[in-house]
Formats: C-alpha cells, sequence, structure tokens
C-alpha cells in the first residue's frame, strides 16, 4: 500500500489516523518476522 501527502495541512484526526494504520502494519510484521526466523516480541 501507499499513500502520499503533503503534511503541512494534516489535521489531528488524520494524524492519528496514519498512526494507527503504521502500528497495525508493524504488529502484523513483526508478529511474522518472528515466526519465521525466531527471536522475541518486545512488551509494549
Amino acid at each position: 500500500m501507499l499513500s502520499e501527502r503533503s503534511t503541512l495541512d494534516l489535521d489531528k484526526s488524520e494524524v492519528i489516523e496514519i498512526i494507527k494504520r503504521v502500528s497495525t502494519c508493524a504488529d502484523e510484521h513483526d508478529d511474522l518476522l518472528v515466526a519465521r526466523f525466531g527471536g522475541a516480541l518486545g512488551v509494549a
């Protein structure tokens, strides 16, 4: 997925949505990486 937008006119709700999307994607990928290559997940 690709998304491009200037950050100059983002409002607070848009920033929160971007952070939620990135953190969800990262959470899914760290689980896959640990399952495939081993290791341990950090504790939040």
